[in-house]
């Protein structure tokens, strides 16, 4: 279905709900839990954005500040999230909190929660990027969460994060975008003549598809077995890898369609190559503002 939909560049709802938070429940949610966020992520009538980035942590993610604290059988959040997508549009945050500071380990001591939005401390500002698209700073000042909203048990986050998070399947399928943009530039080069040739008779045009074939392609075979190791339970790197594979490879593929169509890639509507279509393509471009 993800597929599918990114082939067509078609909306997706609630990515971090059905993909993210779906994934973490059903790895280390108890039943009522399941019972209680499973359906209106199913419906989509429950949107959840992800808590984890700060301003201190990132790549970093044992570095996270965000604290919690007991207080009369609840917990009590105090913290920052940061680059939060879809912070603004969303029900609860599937946030990774700090509960045990004395840890003798940093990525020891970090649980989850699933924080209600519009609960009394929590305040959403907007993070706009170079793109025009809008992320978010999320403060957590004293925000009471029930203690049954933790996800799993206190002290597992690490665990949850990396054997569920990135292990539960590939929600992100970019090499399907690529795909459909792919098609159309390999056409474009057949009938586009360039010095009386067409542009696939060009040795550097055919080195450049070829890589951003072989990108893929690569992530192609990651999602596969991400997806495989996802159904039959085993444990895998798979999905990270395309994670970060897909990141660094979206640039990359940009440029070689501005090769590959040369000056006219830098125009935008009719003038441009494919109706100003590789224009569009630049990193950012296109980006939902939530």
């Amino acid at each position: 279905m993800a597929e599918e939909f990114h082939l067509h560049e078609a909306p997706l709802i609630n990515l971090i709900g059905w993909s993210l938070a779906a994934g973490m429940l059903l790895y280390g949610g108890t039943d009522e839990q399941q019972a209680e966020f499973l359906p209106g992520i199913r419906t989509m009538t429950t949107v959840w954005a992800e808590g984890l980035s700060e301003p201190g942590a990132g790549s970093d993610l044992a570095n996270l500040a965000t604290v919690a604290r007991r207080d009369s059988g609840d917990w009590v959040v105090r913290g920052q999230k940061t680059y939060t997508t879809f912070g603004s549009r969303s029900d609860v945050l599937l946030t990774a909190v700090r509960t045990d500071p004395d840890a003798p380990a940093r990525h020891q001591g970090l649980s989850i929660l699933a924080v209600d939005l519009k609960a009394p401390g929590v305040t959403i500002g907007p993070l706009w990027n170079i793109a025009g698209g809008r992320q978010n700073h999320i403060f957590l000042d004293d925000v009471r969460v029930p203690r049954h909203r933790m996800i799993g048990e206190p002290g597992r986050g690490w665990e949850y994060i990396t054997r569920s998070f990135y292990s539960s399947g590939v929600p992100f399928l970019r090499h399907s975008t690529m795909q459909r943009r792919f098609a159309q530039l390999r056409r474009y080069c057949a009938e586009t003549h360039r010095a009386g040739r067409p542009l696939s008779a060009d040795l550097r045009v055919r080195g450049a598809l070829a890589e951003m074939s072989i990108i893929l392609e690569t992530q192609r075979v990651l999602a596969e077995t991400a997806l495989s190791d996802s159904v039959h339970g085993r444990v895998s790197d798979a999905a990270a890898m395309y994670q970060v594979i897909a990141k660094e490879s979206i640039p990359r593929f940009a440029r070689l369609a501005y090769e590959v169509a040369g000056p006219l890639a830098h125009l935008d509507g009719e003038a441009g190559a494919l109706g100003g279509e590789v224009h569009d393509w630049r990193p950012g471009q296109n980006q939902t503002v939530c």
